[in-house]
Parts: C-alpha cells; structure tokens; sequence
C-alpha cells in the first residue's frame, strides 16, 4: 500500500490524480484527468487508470509543468503536467 503523504506532491507518482492539458499534436487546450492505480481499482469510466497504463507510464517522474510526449496510435501529442494531486489516505 502506497501512502499517498510520502509521494513528492510536484511529481507524478502512483497513486497521483493527474491533469494534462495538450500543448501541441492534437487539440490543443484539451484536458484529460486520471488517477494512477493499481491493475485490480482501474476503471477508465471512474477515470483511474492502472499504472501499467501507456499513458500513466508515460508520464510517471513527470514534474508539474512539465511537457511529455503521448504515442496515441500513430500520433504524437504533446501535453503539460497542469496539476498533480495526491488524495489523503
């Protein structure tokens, strides 16, 4: 069990609530929001996604305001670390 007080609260770690907002390569402005979870609490519809997830591995380490790239099929998007937060346990 991960304790959500001990995860750095500017970088994105299991357990992290996550907004990305594109900034190039799709439609930009676009925000997306999920939770990082483990395999057996993902559920895309509740917006939790497991942390073996493409993009949860994608931009696990990323730091607040930070830009990492999205491999979506064939394209390549470019979105923003807009807000971290870790909920209490």
């Amino acid at each position: 069990m991960v304790d959500p007080a001990g995860q750095p609260a500017k970088e994105v770690r299991f357990g992290a609530t996550v907004t990305l907002c594109t900034v190039s390569g799709g439609r930009v402005g676009f925000e997306r929001k999920f939770t990082i979870v483990g395999v057996d609490e993902a559920d895309v519809a509740l917006g939790k996604v497991a942390f073996v997830a493409p993009i949860a591995r994608a931009v696990q380490g990323a730091k607040l305001k930070q830009q990492v790239t999205l491999k979506l099929g064939p394209q390549e998007e470019v979105v923003e670390t807009a807000a971290i937060q870790y909920s209490e346990a």
